[in-house]
């Protein structure tokens, strides 16, 4: 079967618009992971963090975190959410600037990323997971 050259450029232009396409969507809209997710988290000087991040569909999140064995207050935070094409969800407070940590949307999951934005290794990693409630 011999490729003719109008065959190529059919052939290359689908390919274009297929890598064009697929580059230009969001692969987790707000809407798709909106919910809520928990777990505790590791904490140096505490038995850990019980962690919920509750992300709207609207783009905005809360985020309650309470230090178990150190103290029974809630500690609570606002504002909003993006996520970028690598998946990764950055909260932004009410003041306008990212907050920090970072997370990888998973499939039902937020994985939390070390301050530099790397994923965390180890043997603890795997508590570094809230889990869609």
């Amino acid at each position: 079967m011999k490729i003719t050259n109008r065959k190529k450029i059919v052939l290359l232009t689908a390919v274009i618009l297929t890598l064009a396409f697929f580059s230009c969507v969001s692969t987790a809209a707000p809407s798709s992971i909106e919910g809520s997710y928990s777990g505790i988290l590791p904490c140096a000087d505490c038995e850990g963090i019980q962690t919920r991040i509750r992300l709207e569909g609207n783009g905005t999140y809360i985020l309650q975190a309470r230090y178990l064995g150190k103290s029974t207050e809630l500690f609570e935070e606002a504002g909003r959410f993006t996520i970028n094409s690598q998946n990764i969800l950055t909260l932004e407070g009410l003041d306008g600037k990212p907050a920090l940590p970072r997370y990888v949307v998973g499939a039902d999951t937020l994985t939390q990323l070390d301050m530099e934005g790397n994923p965390i290794t180890g043997s603890l990693a795997d508590n570094y997971i809230l889990k869609r409630e």
